[in-house]
């Protein structure tokens, strides 16, 4: 059912990561939509109809409007990837994960054409085969829809090449939202041959192409300058933020003074780049040296955990450093679990993954640190210095420390272990600051550029 016709002011989301999509990407999107009706522009979404991501939350589709009008273009990915085990639904504490079938002899067979021709199918990223359905259900929703203008949010980065195309076809502006760098992003290893041309040629022909390039990080938003100073005048920084109403509602923390265990909590994905190494290095030497922690520590890993660069998981490091006592990992829950643990928490972990030093402040600021700010409570931060570590100090929310400062980390949790037996860690942040992360504010900024963009036309 289209929206409405009378409107002046609907805007085409195009974005592959959503509902039922429950890791990363959504979080954005879905505030944008929800505050945008607020700010005079109806969103229409182009998506997926049968996506290759395996972590499935379907309580999101509760944060979507009612009315949302929603497009769905099918996809020939789903023959080329396996879902084994991995492919999961959300669940909360005690529930039962569901395993998707093995794959047919269809999909055996078209995975290992695809194999053959991986490079070519992964440029921007994998999701590429989507592109020319994205169009053809695209292009409809548009005309049916008389969409003013195109909004493409990334990674993915194949939405940015949907949306350049059809920005081509229909000339309607177009605003690309950058979550993370592309040819840039410190965690992605393309390396430095034809795939690197590639994509810095898909790079260009996109930010070319869009009338306004927003990025979440003044650190991603220099580069695109940097890299195209024709860009400078339509580069703008909207960053990740949080939503109030998740944090008035639902579970009241407990009072810590009551409390005689110290409970961490560490709420979304590791694997990559993003390792725990170091902390549970510090955390296992610590149990070794004052058995007398378990009972008064316990640190809950809440969320998605993949391999990481050493091709360990979480697991391994559990059990090499020996601080399985103090440490319970959940797997992934759907967000309102994820936000129940965060709001019972004494103490926030984050842990920020290591690139590149010349990288640092390209590197995507985790969307995690806007939540932690919001629950009211201190954060540990592990960080080597950039943007992350940056807005920590900023914001006041805790100690940071580099990774390397095994040492640093002990002395940390010693002490915040002595604080909360003594009524309380400490906490006063920037309240000023915060604020200006509240989605209902970034969604406002957002909607200008729209209104900027569609004035044009």
């Amino acid at each position: 059912m289209p929206s409405d016709l009378n409107s002046a002011n609907n805007v085409l989301f195009v974005v592959y990561d959503f509902p039922p999509e429950g890791a990363r990407g959504t979080k954005r999107s879905i505030k944008f939509i929800r505050y945008l009706p607020q700010n005079q522009w109806n969103p229409v979404v182009l998506t997926v109809r049968n996506p290759n991501y395996i972590f499935h939350d379907r309580s999101l589709f509760a944060e979507l409007p009612q009315d949302l009008v929603v497009y769905r273009a099918w996809t020939p990915e789903s023959l080329f990837h396996r879902k084994g085990p991995g492919h999961t639904e959300a669940c909360d504490p005690g529930a039962e994960v569901k395993q998707a079938t093995p794959p047919t002899w269809l999909r055996r067979a078209a995975l290992s054409v695809y194999k053959g021709v991986g490079k070519f199918a992964r440029i921007p990223d994998s999701r590429l085969l989507w592109l020319p359905f994205a169009i053809i259900k695209g292009f409809r929703a548009i005309r049916h829809n008389r969409c003013r203008v195109i909004y493409t949010s990334g990674p993915t980065h194949t939405n940015h090449l949907v949306g350049a195309l059809l920005s081509r076809l229909t000339r309607r502006p177009l605003v690309m939202d950058f979550r993370d760098a592309w040819v840039s992003d410190p965690a992605a290893r393309r390396g430095n041959g034809w795939t690197m041309k590639a994509n810095s040629f898909l790079e260009q022909l996109c930010i070319r192409r869009a009338r306004v390039v927003v990025c979440t990080t003044d650190g991603i938003r220099n580069d695109f300058e940097s890299r195209y100073p024709e860009s400078r005048g339509k580069c703008v920084t909207i960053p990740n933020g949080f939503d109030q109403s998740e944090f008035v509602q639902g579970t009241e923390p407990q009072d810590p003074s009551r409390r005689s265990v110290l409970k961490i909590v560490h709420a979304g994905t590791l694997g990559g780049e993003r390792s725990p190494r170091e902390f549970l290095a510090a955390l296992g030497s610590l149990l070794q040296e004052n058995p007398n922690l378990i009972g008064q520590l316990e640190v809950t890993f809440v969320g998605q955990n993949s391999p990481f660069l050493d091709g360990g998981v979480i697991e391994d490091y559990v059990e090499k450093y020996g601080c399985g006592p103090l440490v319970k990992i959940t797997g992934f829950v759907s967000r309102d679990a994820s936000l129940d643990y965060i709001r019972q928490a004494d103490l926030l972990l984050l842990i920020i993954g290591r690139v590149p030093k010349e990288g640092a402040f390209v590197y995507g600021i985790s969307g995690k640190i806007y939540d932690y700010a919001a629950a009211g409570m201190p954060v540990l931060t592990i960080s080597e210095t950039g943007s992350t570590a940056e807005l920590a100090r900023r914001l006041n929310l805790g100690p940071v420390l580099n990774p390397d400062d095994i040492q640093g980390i002990k002395s940390a949790i010693v002490s915040l272990v002595e604080l909360h037996k003594c009524g309380g860690i400490p906490y006063s942040p920037d309240l000023e600051l915060l604020k200006s992360f509240e989605f209902s504010s970034l969604t406002a900024k957002l909607a200008q550029c729209f209104h900027t963009t569609s004035s044009k036309t």
